[in-house]
């Protein structure tokens, strides 16, 4: 058991944690801020290199004008939404209600025929 603090030690103070807090922690708790510091160091790397994907694209379309730069969706997949995605919950829900207004409309057309033929059978 020893020796698995004691290698999770080195780690945790390569990442930011000092030693008294490292003893005061336990086993588990060392391990998943070893894990959410490699989550991050993750993130970080991704948007770096998103980064420098960008600045390569904005390179190359100093050279050709045929090279369009991407939308932030394409690029920062996962934190914004796509335009697309939004408009079709959009015209989702204006379809939604256009097929209430149809109904409603069926519906106030048959009582109304209902009511006429009604009227005609009273006199």
């Amino acid at each position: 058991m020893d020796e698995i603090a004691y290698s999770h030690l080195q780690v945790c103070i390569n990442y930011g944690m000092d030693e008294e807090k490292y003893w005061l922690n336990t086993l588990a708790e060392n391990m998943r801020f070893e894990q959410g510091y490699k989550w991050r160091l993750q993130t970080k790397a991704q948007f770096d290199y998103a980064l420098a994907n960008l600045i390569g694209v904005s390179c190359a379309r100093m050279m050709s004008k045929d090279v369009e730069f991407p939308a932030i969706e394409d690029v920062y997949d996962g934190i914004f939404e796509k335009e697309e995605e939004q408009v079709t919950e959009l015209q989702e829900q204006e379809i939604a209600t256009q097929n209430s207004v149809n109904r409603f409309m069926e519906f106030a057309l048959k009582h109304n025929a209902m009511m006429r033929k009604e009227e005609g059978n009273k006199t």
